[in-house]
């Protein structure tokens, strides 16, 4: 069942500090609502951000092993 995560509980769930997900909230990478002044984020929302950092992370380093074969650093 998603369910709405606190920013610290969603923190946890991803992997990150609190001030990270703030920030991809703020910055509009992970969505988010209201209740009152208090940021909440869907589980499933947490999860599909932590998957895409996941991806973004085997991506860079897929990208840097390409460069060291470039370069003949292998």
């Amino acid at each position: 069942a998603d369910k709405p995560l606190t920013a610290q509980e969603a923190a946890q769930v991803i992997g990150m500090s609190r001030p990270m997900v703030v920030k991809a909230i703020k910055s509009g990478q992970l969505p988010y609502f209201m209740v009152g002044s208090h940021y909440r984020v869907q589980e499933s929302d947490a999860l599909a951000f932590k998957a895409k950092l996941r991806q973004q992370a085997q991506q860079a380093l897929e990208d840097m092993a390409d460069i060291d074969n470039e370069l003949g650093l292998e």
